[in-house]
């Protein structure tokens, strides 16, 4: 339902979740999908609780509301939309921490020249350059949707999809698991996560930031 404001009124308006794919509030109204990251607003007066604690501590305050009141846990979001799931902290952990990386370059095919052929190293460029491209394509769409995601973990506190969704990647989960039976992984050596990093001359430790911040701040299990 959208919200209208009025003159010397307030309205409030919960954001729609049911099309998950856009992230945004629908009017003017204010919307308060949790305790953080809400919006007040009255007339052409705002406030973001994500701005700072002094701001709310001074909201609370002209309100007249008691400590035990103000010192009140987040509450839980409403319960998910008809035909929605919600991604748990772990999977949005997951899709907030996938960002876009730099593609490698292909000066190092330059360092070969003296093995192969001129032709062959140029064929090689291209067919890296088309590569790129390709990988280019999918970092970008795949960025627009972690945008998506973050921008909903902002406005709402959760990110919903579709329950078809979540039953294709179970089907899809139980059909690479039966697959993965039928490996003869005799002779085969898997290495473990020590081993890799221990070997690995270009591991770089992931850094948080403030998207990784956002989760843990807003996102209830």
């Amino acid at each position: 339902m959208a919200g209208k404001e009025e003159a010397g009124k307030l309205m409030v308006s919960p954001g729609s979740a049911a099309n998950s794919t856009e992230a945004s509030v629908d009017g003017p109204a204010a919307v308060f999908p949790s305790a953080a990251g809400s919006i007040y607003k009255e007339g052409d007066e705002s406030f973001e609780s994500d701005k700072g604690v002094t701001a709310m501590d001074k909201m609370l305050g002209e309100a007249n509301l008691s400590s035990a009141v103000a010192n009140q846990p987040a509450a839980a979001p409403p319960g998910p939309n008809k035909g929605k799931v919600r991604l748990s902290k772990a999977e949005i952990r997951t899709i907030i921490a996938l960002k876009p990386e730099q593609h490698p370059s292909a000066d190092y095919l330059d360092d070969l020249a003296e093995y192969f052929p001129l032709e062959w190293i140029e064929e090689r460029k291209r067919a890296h350059a088309d590569s790129v491209e390709l990988f280019k394509k999918m970092d970008d769409d795949f960025e627009e949707y972690r945008q998506e995601v973050i921008a909903s973990v902002r406005d709402k506190g959760y990110y919903e999809v579709d329950e078809e969704l979540i039953a294709n990647r179970e089907r899809g989960n139980e059909n690479a698991a039966e697959q993965w039976k039928k490996i003869d992984w005799t002779g085969i050596q898997i290495a473990i996560p020590e081993d890799r990093l221990r070997d690995s001359d270009s591991y770089r430790p992931y850094v948080p930031d403030q998207d990784d911040a956002l989760v843990e701040a807003l996102v209830i299990e």
